[in-house]
């Protein structure tokens, strides 16, 4: 008689089991529609609208967000980290962070810390304003530009232009001031120290003889030259 109890208590166990198992959702069935955007505040608006509709597109289709993350992030070099999570029963919340500028190249592009280029319209006009601006031809070499300005004091960036020749001739010119110029290279980063330094020393002749401008030359050992 035991045997006959053991045996019904092991049916109908199983049975619950295999109902259980039956009716439980998928994560891909309890994930909720809507889409929440948290971004950062530094890219502008309409990207952070065309990334949205990106999102919104790519989590309607696959309902996946390590897909879409992993989308996102392919397709656009201007988002550094994204994450996800559900923010309410019926919201997915989508968090996205932007990489750090650097620069302003050319007027146009906005150089970032992780070397991408990306026009100037992806940020916000605040933060491209703020950025020290560069020119150069389209041939530099963007990773030695982005190593240089990461080491480049904040007072000097902040307070000149640059005109980029080369990695080996870069022209560093204070905005709203003329005639005065520091020649330095991509292994020779200026500090602000170099810079007080250069006019404590400068050439008598150059302002006896009228020059409209002055040059100091940083990119020798130990010497400055003015020229």
């Amino acid at each position: 008689m035991k045997g006959i109890v053991y045996i019904l208590v092991a049916i109908l166990c199983a049975s619950g089991f295999f109902l259980v198992k039956k009716r439980t959702p998928s994560i891909q069935q309890i994930l909720p529609e809507q889409c929440v955007f948290l971004m950062d505040e530094g890219l502008s608006k309409s990207f952070q609208d065309n990334v949205s509709s990106t999102i919104t597109a790519a989590y309607g289709q696959s309902k996946d967000p390590q897909a879409v993350i992993s989308k996102i992030s392919q397709q656009y070099p201007e988002i550094s980290s994204m994450k996800v999570h559900l923010c309410k029963t019926d919201k997915i919340c989508f968090l996205l962070d932007g990489q750090k500028p650097l620069f302003l190249l050319n007027g146009q592009s906005v150089v970032c810390d992780n070397d991408a280029v990306i026009p100037k319209d992806h940020f916000s006009s605040g933060i491209v304003g703020d950025l020290t601006r560069v020119t150069a031809d389209d041939n530099q070499n963007v990773s030695s530009m982005v190593r240089f300005f990461e080491k480049l004091p904040a007072a000097i960036k902040t307070n000149f232009e640059t005109n980029w020749l080369s990695d080996s001739e870069i022209v560093l010119r204070e905005k709203n001031k003329q005639g005065e110029s520091f020649l330095v290279a991509v292994h020779q980063v200026p500090q602000e120290k170099d810079i007080e330094l250069c006019r404590s020393i400068q050439d008598p002749a150059a302002f006896k003889n009228k020059k409209k401008s002055i040059a100091y030359d940083l990119r020798f050992n130990n010497q400055i030259v003015v020229r």
